[in-house]
């Protein structure tokens, strides 16, 4: 397998890991750090069941829609066609119904 091209996503522990596939054959680096995450807690729960555990997942797809699965944007399209500032307002409001956020809170600058 060739080596993926500058700028494409990819995985790594400790060094670059070469994925089965090119993106354009489907791969998903998503897909690739989801099974890693699921991965590590079976052995966190295997080692130490009732040991409290921390895991950041912060998964590339949030970054760019260019690593985000054709059938993804696809599932998502227009959901978010109203744009950022729209949704943040939206998101604020339904927190405030939940009384996750104070009523008086005014969104991020």
């Amino acid at each position: 397998m060739e080596k993926l091209a500058s700028g494409e996503p990819q995985l790594f522990r400790n060094t670059p890991v070469e994925p089965e596939a090119r993106p354009e054959e489907g791969y998903n680096l998503n897909v690739d750090l989801v099974d890693d995450a699921i991965a590590w807690l079976d052995r966190q729960d295997s080692i130490a069941p009732d040991k409290p555990f921390f895991l950041y997942f912060a998964p590339g797809a949030v970054h760019a829609r260019l690593h985000v699965s054709k059938d993804w944007i696809e599932k998502l399209s227009g959901k978010f066609d109203q744009r950022w500032d729209a949704v943040r307002e939206q998101t604020l409001s339904r927190q405030k119904d939940m009384g996750l956020a104070r009523r008086g809170c005014p969104n991020s600058v």
